[in-house]
C-alpha cells in the first residue's frame, strides 16, 4: 500500500512546481490522476487481451497507454495546457480506434474513456475543454449507433462481461474522482477567492499606504516649493534692495554740498518708505554741538544746534547711545527707551526711526525719518537706513572735504591773482627798463627785433646805447625764466648802464663781458646763499661807423652775418656770464669784422 501511495503521489505531483496559483495546482493534479486511472485501465485491458491471445489489440492499447504517459511527461515539464490537449486528443483517438477495431458491441466497453473527461471538466471549465468533452461524447454515440450493425469487425471478442465490469469500475472511480475534484475545486476556488480578496485587500492597503506616502511626499514637495518660492522672493527682494541702495548711494555721493545731500536723501527715501520729516545731525567737534537740519515734506528746512546734555530731545539721546531705534508708537515707546524724553514741538510724529552715523568707529552724527502714521516701519526699513548710513557718511565727508577744497581754492585763486597782478606790474617795470624798440630801430637803415616772452615777465632782454660814431647792441638770454629771469634782466640792464654809459671810456665787447661777469659774480656770491647758479648767455656787438667794422664778443652766444648771400658764423666763448667763482677772472675774446655794404648781422 505504501508503494501504491508513493506512486500515486509521484504521478499526481508531476509538473506541480510550475503552478503559479492554487487553481492551476489543482488542475495539474487532476490531469495527472485521471491519466493514471486511464493508464491503469488500458494496462488492465491489454493484459486481458494478451491472456486471450489478442496480441494486436493489446498492442494498440499499449500504444494508447504510452500516449497517455507522454501527456503526463509533457505536464511534468510545466506545459499544462499542451499536456491537457494532448491527453484529450488521445482519449478521442482511443474511442475511435477501439470501436473501429472491435466493433460497436465491444467498443462500447470503453466508455470509461469518455468518463475520464469528467474530472478534467470539473477543474478546468474553459470553452475549449467543454468543446472537447462534447466532441468526445458525440464521437462515442456516433460510433455506437453507426457501428452497431457492423458484423465484420477486424477482431471480434466475446468476453465482454470482463470489460463491462472493468468499465463500470473505472467509470465509478473516475466519477468519484471528478466529484472529489469538483468539491476540491469549489473549496480551492473559495480559498483562491479568499486569498485573492486578501491579496487585493493587501494591495489596496499598500496602495492606500503608498497614497498616504505620496500625499505626504506631495505635501513635503509643496512645502519645499513654498520655501523655494519664498527664498526666490527673498533673493529677488534682496537684489532689488541692493540695486536700489546702489542707485540711491550713487545719487547721494554725487552731491557735494550738505543741502543737496539732504534733499537727495529725502527724495530717494520717500520712494521706499513713509517720510514726512527727515532729520540729519552732524557732530561739530570744535563747537561740541550737534548741528541738526530738519526737512519737512521736502520743502521747509529748520536748523538747530544741540549739546550732548539735551537728552530730552530723542535725536540727541540716540546720538549719545549710538544705537538704532524703531518707534512705531512714538509717544508710548519714546519714554520707554529714554526716560529723559519730553514732548517738544507743536506736533509729535506717530512713528520714527533713528540710526547713528559713524566714521572709523567714531560718532559722526545721526539721521532720522518720521511718519504721521503708526506701525509703518519694519526691520526692512531699518536695514535700508543702516545700509544708506555708509553712503551718507561718505557723502557728508566728501562734502566737508569739498568745502575745504573750495575754501582753499578760493584762497589759492586770491593769492594767484595777487601774484599775477604783481608779476603784471613787474612786467610793466621790465618793459620800462628796456629801451623802446622804435628808438633802437630808428638807429639802423633796416632792422627788426623779435621779442616774445614765454611768461608775463621775460628772462630775455636787449640793450642799446649810442655814443658818437659807435652803436652798442647787447642781446641776453638769462638761464632762469619767469620772475627769476626778470630779476636777472633788470640786473643785467643796470650793470650794462654802469659799464658802458657811466664810464665814458670806450670798451671793447670782450671787456664789457668781463666786467659784466665780475659784477654778476660779486652780486651773487656776496649773498649768504652760495647756491645761486643762474647766469646769462650774452652777445655784444659794437658798430663803428668811422672804422667801418663790427666788433663781437659772445658769452655762450654766437653771431651770424650774411654777406654776398652767404651765411657766416662767428662763435663766442663757450662759457656764460655768472659761471665760476668770485676769485676766477674769466677772459672773453673779441672778434673784429670789416663791414661791407649790404651786410646783415644776426
Amino acid at each position: 500500500m505504501n508503494l501504491i501511495q508513493r506512486l500515486w503521489k509521484f504521478i499526481s505531483d508531476q509538473g506541480i512546481e510550475s503552478a503559479d496559483s492554487i487553481m492551476v495546482h489543482a488542475r495539474i493534479r487532476t490531469l495527472n490522476r485521471t491519466a493514471a486511472i486511464v493508464i491503469g485501465m488500458l494496462l488492465f485491458y491489454a493484459l486481458i487481451n494478451v491472456f486471450q491471445g489478442e496480441v494486436f489489440i493489446a498492442s494498440s492499447q499499449l500504444v494508447l497507454l504510452i500516449m497517455v504517459i507522454v501527456a503526463i511527461a509533457i505536464n511534468h515539464f510545466g506545459m499544462y495546457h499542451t499536456a491537457l490537449i494532448f491527453f484529450m486528443a488521445t482519449l478521442n483517438l482511443s474511442i475511435l480506434s477501439q470501436c473501429w477495431l472491435l466493433g460497436a458491441p465491444s467498443g462500447n466497453h470503453y466508455y470509461f474513456l469518455l468518463a475520464a473527461l469528467f474530472p478534467i471538466l470539473a477543474t478546468d471549465r474553459k470553452d475549449i475543454i467543454s468543446g472537447l468533452f462534447i466532441l468526445s461524447g458525440g464521437l462515442f454515440i456516433f460510433t455506437l449507433v453507426y457501428l452497431f450493425e457492423f458484423t465484420n469487425p477486424m477482431f471480434y471478442v466475446s468476453y465482454g462481461s470482463i470489460f463491462r465490469i472493468g468499465n463500470i469500475i473505472a467509470v465509478i472511480v473516475l466519477l468519484y474522482l471528478g466529484l472529489q475534484h469538483f468539491k476540491i475545486q469549489s473549496v480551492t476556488y473559495q480559498q483562491w477567492m479568499k486569498e485573492k480578496s486578501m491579496a487585493v485587500q493587501l494591495q489596496s492597503n499598500e496602495l492606500e499606504g503608498q497614497r498616504d506616502q505620496l500625499l505626504e511626499l506631495n505635501e513635503e514637495l509643496k512645502q519645499q516649493n513654498d520655501k523655494i518660492q519664498q527664498h526666490r522672493m527673498r533673493l529677488e527682494k534682496s537684489f532689488w534692495d541692493i540695486q536700489m541702495l546702489s542707485e540711491i548711494g550713487k545719487n547721494i555721493t554725487s552731491k557735494l554740498s550738505i543741502p543737496e545731500i539732504i534733499d537727495a536723501i529725502y527724495e530717494d527715501l520717500s520712494l521706499v518708505m513713509s517720510v514726512e520729516v527727515f532729520i540729519l545731525g552732524i557732530w561739530d567737534r570744535r563747537q561740541e554741538h550737534l548741528q541738526v537740519t530738519e526737512l519737512h515734506r521736502g520743502i521747509e528746512k529748520r536748523y538747530d544746534n544741540y549739546t550732548r546734555d539735551e537728552e530730552e530731545t530723542f535725536g540727541v539721546f540716540a546720538f549719545n547711545t549710538m544705537q538704532h531705534y524703531v518707534l512705531n508708537d512714538f509717544e508710548v515707546e519714546a519714554p520707554e527707551h529714554n526716560p529723559a524724553w519730553r514732548p517738544m514741538g507743536e506736533k509729535l510724529p506717530a512713528a520714527a526711526i533713528y540710526v547713528p552715523l559713524m566714521v572709523n568707529e567714531e560718532p559722526f552724527g545721526m539721521l532720522s525719518v518720521s511718519s504721521p502714521e503708526k506701525n509703518v516701519y519694519s526691520d526692512h526699513h531699518l536695514n535700508i537706513l543702516q545700509n544708506l548710513a555708509v553712503f551718507i557718511t561718505n557723502a557728508l565727508e566728501n562734502a566737508r572735504i569739498y568745502s575745504q577744497l573750495e575754501v582753499q581754492k578760493s584762497e589759492i585763486e586770491r593769492q594767484n591773482k595777487d601774484i599775477t597782478d604783481s608779476i603784471t606790474y613787474a612786467s610793466r617795470i621790465q618793459k620800462a627798463v628796456l629801451d623802446s624798440s622804435e628808438s633802437i630801430l630808428s638807429q639802423f637803415e633796416d632792422a627788426f627785433i623779435f621779442y616774445q616772452p614765454r611768461d608775463i615777465v621775460s628772462g630775455d632782454f636787449y640793450w642799446f646805447h649810442r655814443r658818437e660814431h659807435r652803436r652798442y647792441v647787447v642781446v641776453a638770454d638769462c638761464t632762469g625764466h619767469g620772475v627769476a629771469g626778470a630779476f636777472l634782466t633788470i640786473m643785467g640792464v643796470d650793470f650794462l648802464n654802469e659799464i658802458v654809459i657811466a664810464d665814458p671810456e670806450h670798451k671793447q665787447p670782450h671787456q664789457i663781458l668781463e666786467e659784466l661777469n665780475d659784477k654778476f659774480l660779486w652780486m651773487t656770491y656776496r649773498q649768504a646763499n652760495k647756491s645761486i647758479t643762474d647766469g646769462m648767455d650774452v652777445a655784444v656787438l659794437v658798430f663803428d661807423e668811422e672804422e667801418q667794422q663790427v666788433e663781437f664778443a659772445g658769452a655762450k652766444n654766437n653771431m651770424w652775418y650774411v654777406r654776398d648771400e652767404e651765411i657766416h658764423q662767428v662763435r663766442g666763448n663757450h662759457f656764460s656770464i655768472g659761471r665760476g667763482g668770485p676769485d676766477l677772472h674769466t677772459q672773453f675774446t673779441s672778434v673784429t669784422i670789416p663791414c661791407q655794404a649790404g651786410d646783415r648781422f644776426y
